[in-house]
């Protein structure tokens, strides 16, 4: 009996241990535990104010998804980090709007990869001079980021050619940013000043279409979110609402576990 006792003690404890430590990572997220962490989450919604005379950002994603999608109001992601959703990697970055006025001959939009906010990896994507309408086939395999330009004439004008071999690059971990005089806002709000929100992010329902709006936050327009729009193909976001219901389950099986397991315990003894 008092074998038993210990044994079932010991038990109890290596369950309890494994129980914490899968708390703990629900808590911290797939970052794991770092003080740099990048946050994967942002805090939406934020509100829109549609300058005179422009598009409003409303009717750029209507344009995009097809009317009736949902509103930019109120159906704004909270998920600032994405992965690629198709087998091979590729997806495609096409520009849907551009309204910054003169400023937008210096805007650019890239990607980043990385885990340590203090220490990301960027790749330039579209440059100044990408117009509106420009798509960009890219495909994102480990340890690689390939560009497909369809004119190589572009290559340094409209878009940033060459290939990114890097062990940073991570098919399902990244996010993108857009740069303005030098200065990047991404798309997961702890990367930026104050952690302000700069980029707002749409899903198309039931597809792994995205709609990325940046506002470059000029005193000359308001908080339209349509300065540079672009439409992202073949994404889905990271972390996915399943997949912490999976680790969120797999707590609450262990717990009642350990509860059935010191039941018994104390009725045995």
């Amino acid at each position: 009996m008092a074998t038993r006792a210990r044994r079932s003690s010991v038990s109890l404890r290596l369950e309890a241990a494994f129980a914490a430590s899968v708390i703990s990572l629900v808590a911290m997220g797939p970052q794991g535990a770092s003080a740099q962490a990048v946050n994967y989450v942002n805090d939406r919604p934020v509100t829109i104010i549609d300058s005179v005379g422009q598009p409003s950002l409303q009717s750029i994603v209507d344009a995009e998804f097809g009317a009736g999608w949902g509103l930019t109001a109120s159906d704004q992601s909270v998920r600032g980090v994405f992965k690629t959703s198709t087998a091979s990697g590729t997806g495609f970055e096409t520009i849907i709007g551009q309204y910054g006025g003169a400023a937008a001959s210096s805007y650019k939009f890239g990607i980043w990869f990385g885990s340590d906010a203090s220490n990301l990896l960027h790749r330039d994507l579209f440059l100044g001079a990408a117009p509106v309408g420009y798509s960009l086939p890219i495909k994102i395999t480990q340890g690689q980021l390939k560009i497909f330009p369809e004119d190589m004439a572009d290559c340094g004008v409209i878009i940033q050619c060459g290939n990114l071999n890097n062990v940073a690059v991570d098919p399902k971990q990244f996010g993108f940013y857009f740069e303005n005089g030098g200065v990047r806002r991404y798309t997961a709000d702890s990367l930026n000043p104050a952690s302000e929100s700069s980029v707002l992010s749409f899903a198309k329902p039931g597809t792994s279409d995205w709609v990325l709006a940046y506002e470059d936050g000029l005193p000359t327009d308001g908080k339209d979110f349509n300065d540079y729009v672009i439409s992202v193909a073949s994404v889905a976001a990271v972390p996915e609402p399943a997949e912490w219901l999976m680790l969120s389950s797999g707590v609450a099986l262990l717990a009642g576990l350990s509860r059935r397991r010191r039941s018994q315990g104390a009725q045995s003894a």
